[in-house]
């Protein structure tokens, strides 16, 4: 078994395939996952998706007009935006285009342009297993 990805966005989609009629307990396999976390195995989460609105945003505000990476190649609908610079709630993405975001409801924080915008839980891993 094996493989790997790497970039940006959801959806990356991976194949592990096992051998399910051989061992001592068939059926009962184990997967083990890993990662590496880059030079001096340091996780870098920035998506360089940054606000770009020159009056920046209130709290309560529901649209976070946005530039640098597309959002839609960072985000999807339901994340959780947290601030950068620190573990601030921004929101819950209600719909996401390159240059949008708009949330479920208001801004819990005020942000200025060029914040970066960041996802509260930037990997996600489902597996699904068939017999």
């Amino acid at each position: 078994m094996g493989g790997g990805e790497t970039g940006n966005g959801p959806a990356r989609q991976i194949v592990l395939q096992g051998e399910p009629n051989s061992g001592t307990n068939v059926g009962f396999n184990k997967l083990y996952l890993g990662g590496i976390g880059g030079a001096s195995n340091t996780w870098d989460f920035s998506t360089g998706v940054l606000l770009n609105d020159a009056d920046n945003v209130a709290e309560g505000d529901t649209a976070l007009v946005t530039d640098g990476t597309d959002a839609d190649k960072v985000f999807a609908p339901g994340d959780v935006i947290l601030k950068h610079d620190s573990d601030t709630v921004v929101g819950t993405v209600k719909s996401v285009s390159a240059n949008l975001i708009t949330l479920t409801s208001g801004s819990g924080v005020a942000i200025t342009d060029d914040d970066e915008l960041m996802n509260a839980s930037p990997m996600t891993i489902i597996l699904g297993f068939e017999q």
